[in-house]
């Protein structure tokens, strides 16, 4: 237990202690077709405020190494996930393409993260190296 956290801005959110139980939510990974075959039981853990279900590891499990975006994967996924948002219990997942993405949520995912972090920024350092490799190409003209 810290005095000054990100959590509570450093310090600055005097009550954050008294409301922080309020305001946390307890998610679970379901990784593995074991867990994916429990995942309803899982979700029904006391405490458990939601289930993501990570398709990529889901996917090795599966023999399917980087191919977390295959229909395969997703056969699996969505019946449990349709089992959880039936009982209430919010369904939530990362994938790469925004239209997929979109369409869980259309369908009742609560969440879904498009695009992680780190590729972003590989991307964007990209652009800009592609952009200083152009603009120093015009100087040498």
């Amino acid at each position: 237990m810290a005095g000054s956290i990100r959590a509570n801005n450093f310090g600055r959110i005097t009550d954050y202690y008294a409301k922080a139980g309020d305001e946390t939510a307890v998610l679970v990974q379901v990784e593995t077709r074991a867990a994916v075959a429990q995942a309803l039981e899982i979700g029904q853990v006391d405490g458990v405020d939601g289930v993501f279900f990570g398709p990529a590891d889901i996917a090795a499990d599966m023999g399917l190494l980087g191919k977390h975006m295959s229909q395969e994967v997703w056969d699996v996924i969505l019946p449990a996930a349709r089992k959880l948002m039936d009982a209430g219990i919010p369904v939530g997942t990362l994938v790469t393409d925004p239209a997929f993405a979109a369409k869980l949520l259309a369908d009742g995912f609560t969440f879904v993260a498009c695009g992680t972090d780190t590729n972003l920024l590989a991307k964007g350092a990209d652009a800009l190296l592609a952009q200083m490799r152009a603009a120093t190409r015009k100087e040498d003209t």
